[in-house]
């Protein structure tokens, strides 16, 4: 992070996190595995976090808390509402299971470009609908 390069705070990050997965600290793992999604969304990159806490979700023994307080980050970044993304650092605990540094970066989210962020966010799920004509609901191929 000192380096001010976010994609290998990341990436470093995730590593971290299958290191601790692998040596059984769940606890390191997750809280590895936030601090990358914070670094990513500090870097304006909500697509790559997104991503990460999905790849994340999937490792066994990520904690359900942990996956609670990356996806109510992510909701507060979609939103784009500052008053609400301040609120929510403060009163999630999210502050408490990430990094000093980490932490640091989280805080001044709310001074990022949150209107690009919550734009990035909301494209980066899709839903489709039977509705619209873009899928045959007796398809099934």
């Amino acid at each position: 992070l000192q380096r001010g390069d976010p994609q290998a705070a990341a990436a470093m990050l995730i590593r971290l996190g299958a290191f601790s997965s692998e040596a059984g600290l769940q606890r390191q793992m997750s809280k590895a595995y936030l601090g990358a999604v914070v670094v990513y969304l500090h870097a304006g990159r909500g697509r790559d976090a997104a991503a990460a806490l999905g790849d994340c979700a999937a490792v066994p023994g990520f904690s359900p808390q942990t996956l609670a307080l990356a996806d109510g980050l992510l909701d507060a970044c979609r939103g784009g509402d500052r008053a609400d993304l301040e609120k929510f650092l403060q009163t999630s605990g999210i502050l408490m299971e990430v990094d000093n540094a980490v932490a640091r970066l989280a805080k001044q989210l709310a001074k990022k470009d949150l209107a690009a962020l919550a734009e990035e966010l909301g494209s980066s799920v899709q839903t489709l609908s039977l509705d619209d004509g873009g899928l045959d609901e007796d398809d099934l191929t």
